[in-house]
């Protein structure tokens, strides 16, 4: 199991709370944590979930914006 710091666990709970996907902005307001830091949380994230059969997926914002 992978150990999470108060950067991770701020992640997790913004996610949680949102109940739906969020882009790494969302997050970051939502969780109160730098862009930066939720951008460097996602791995240890990511790794909670490895091997649960969960499809992952990231989407990055359209060029038109």
């Amino acid at each position: 199991m992978v150990k999470l710091n108060k950067t991770d666990e701020a992640v997790v709970a913004a996610l949680r709370k949102a109940g739906k996907g969020l882009t790494l902005a969302e997050i970051a307001d939502a969780s109160g944590e730098a862009p930066k830091k939720v951008f460097k949380s996602s791995r240890p994230i990511a790794e909670m979930f490895k091997g649960n059969n969960i499809e992952t997926r990231i989407e990055w914002p359209s060029q038109d914006c």
